[in-house]
This record gives structure tokens, sequence and C-alpha cells, in this order.
């Protein structure tokens, strides 16, 4: 069986890698974060995992917030139903008031496109690698693993997320608005953002 890059494996991979200065797996705080950082992984790093035969798609779209992938939300549910990340709600106290208002608004646009029932969706939502998740990632017997990942691959991973996790998510929306314009037409953000004085 041919080894290529799936969406289950580029998000696990991302859950799993620690940030820098920290050898421990870092939490993704926010689904516009999660959702925007997936995108740009494959727009901009998916390059040095993969080859032009096999190269990852998530089949991202133009949507009111920016880039939007069904195929993230698959990863996502089989990886949680698997038990390899934990999906939980956080705290309004524990993230930044508007950056859950921004999720909280994605969240409620994104039930109406994935006919989505469960009201639980409208809480910030964060992301971590569980216990199985981590044996799974680590294992030298899974081709796409961080063990059998070289050093540079590492590196760029663990500096990708250290800076999408530390970026405040109005710089992450504008340098994605500003970068991928095809991607902002139909985003309700993109004139606020922009208008906006820097």
């Amino acid at each position: 069986m041919e080894n290529k890059l799936k969406p289950v494996h580029a998000i696990h991979l991302l859950v799993y890698a620690p940030a820098a200065h920290n050898d421990a797996p870092e939490p993704i705080i926010g689904r516009t974060r999660l959702m925007k950082m997936v995108f740009l992984f494959e727009k901009e790093l998916a390059k040095y995992f993969e080859d032009k035969a096999h190269a990852i798609n998530f089949n991202f779209e133009a949507y009111n917030y920016g880039p939007f992938s069904k195929k993230v939300y698959q990863a996502l549910n089989f990886l949680e139903s698997r038990e390899i990340i934990e999906i939980y709600p956080v705290p309004l106290y524990k993230t930044n008031r508007y950056e859950m208002g921004i999720d909280r608004i994605l969240m409620s646009e994104e039930e109406n496109l994935l006919n989505f029932q469960d009201n639980e969706t409208y809480e910030s939502e964060g992301y971590k690698i569980t216990e199985k998740g981590e044996k799974i990632i680590t294992s030298p017997e899974k081709w796409f693993s961080w063990k059998n990942l070289t050093e540079e691959k590492k590196k760029a991973l663990i500096n990708f997320k250290t800076t999408l996790i530390n970026t405040p998510l109005t710089d992450i929306l504008r340098y994605v608005y500003a970068k991928y314009p095809n991607y902002a037409g139909n985003s309700v953000f993109y004139e606020k953002l922009f208008s906006a004085s820097v």
C-alpha cells in the first residue's frame, strides 16, 4: 500500500506536535484557528511531506469566514471516534472573548452548512492528543509517525504550530485573506479586517 499523506494524518501530526521549547504535545484552541491552520498546512507546509503525485487535498472552498473544508470535519470525527484526539469545550475565561465570538458565529454558520443538530457545537473547542493517539503517532511502525519524520520536518511542524497557536486570530485571518484572496471572496470579515487601522 502506498504511503500517501491524508487529512487524518496531517491533523494527527498537527495536534500531536509540540510548540517550541516544549517537549509535550500542545493543544490547539478554537475551531476557526484549527481550520485556518489546516488550510495553511496544505498551502505552505504539505510540500515537505508529499510528492506531486500524492498531493494532500482538503478541498477548501471560499466561505463566510474564509477557507472552509468538510474534510477537516470528517478527519476530526474519525480521529475523535477512535479516541486518537479529544475535542473538549474551552471555558470563556481561558480564551479571548473576541476570538470565542468568531468561533461561535463560525460554528453556527457551519451547523447549517453541515446539517449539525447539536447545540454543543456553539461552544469554543480545544483539540488535544490522547494517550492512544500519542502511542500511534510515536510508533516507528507507522510510516507517517513523528518517529519517522526527519529533523527538518519536525522543526518545520514545530515552528509552524508555535507561530499559529501564538498569533492572534485576526492576524491569521488577515494573512490568509491577503495571501490567498481567492478564498476571501465570501468572507464577512474581509472588509472589516482590512478597513481597520493596522
